[in-house]
């Protein structure tokens, strides 16, 4: 398991508590999509493409590792 983690942050290119901070920021932005996902299944009308948008947005922030202050904020 150590091993493991330890050749996953050398792919990524991250020390330990890099990693954590952006694993975090992830988590939370796909959490916070979801719940606006799901308003938007009560409320048609609104968040109508946050879910696309954040989806795609972290999508190449995570193809593009390093890099991610390049991006503009979705969720």
């Amino acid at each position: 398991m150590i091993d493991t983690g330890r050749h996953h942050l050398d792919e990524v290119g991250e020390s330990y508590g890099r990693h954590w901070r952006n694993a975090t920021r992830f988590g939370v932005r796909m959490i916070g999509a979801g719940t606006l996902c799901c308003l938007h299944g009560i409320f048609p009308g609104l968040f109508c493409k946050t879910a696309s948008n954040s989806v795609q947005q972290l999508y190449r922030e995570m193809n593009g590792r390093g890099k991610a202050a390049d991006f503009d904020w979705v969720i």
